[in-house]
């Protein structure tokens, strides 16, 4: 049977101010792609309101890291009242976008994903052979996660003033 297990759970980081937000999707997206996650974009939604842009997206990072184990990680990033100005740092004009961000992080360990262990083959597998494994990549990917928010507060960290 094919077990997921919470490793990453609730995590959000809130910011409102200006940044760069193309900046910031290529910043995310890169670091998922440096660690070897294979990234999905599930959506991304746009909408106009008379206070700005409202922008949803989704993301699924998915990595295996055995044949029996395989990450998976959600995150989310909502984006509220989005205007554009122009902003002057160090002599130079840049564009930034005025908004309100929450990111969540989620994530999850799988184990045997192909569900190819069953019963008594599966519980002797686990015990004896690849145990030790599972749970060292559980801490792992907690790890990983940590690494991934605290690369995000160090990017926000760059445009608060």
């Amino acid at each position: 049977m094919v077990e997921k297990v919470d490793i990453y759970k609730g995590a959000k980081i809130k910011f409102k101010g200006s940044l760069d937000l193309n900046r910031m999707y290529n910043k995310i997206m890169e670091w998922l792609e440096g660690e070897d996650f294979s990234v999905k974009e599930d959506f991304y939604k746009q909408r106009i309101k008379s206070s700005g842009q409202d922008i949803e997206i989704s993301w699924t990072a998915t990595q295996s890291k055995h044949p029996y184990i395989n990450w998976e990680s959600k995150i989310i990033i909502y984006i509220v009242g989005v205007n554009d100005n122009e902003v002057e740092r160090d002599g130079k004009k840049i564009k930034l976008s005025n908004c309100t961000i929450e990111v969540r992080f989620d994530a999850w360990q799988i184990t045997n994903p192909k569900d190819e262990y069953k019963g008594i083959i599966k519980s002797f597998y686990e015990k004896f052979i690849i145990g030790e494994k599972v749970e060292e990549n559980k801490i792992l990917l907690f790890k990983t996660m940590q690494e991934l928010v605290s690369e995000f507060k160090s990017f926000i960290a760059l445009y608060q003033t």
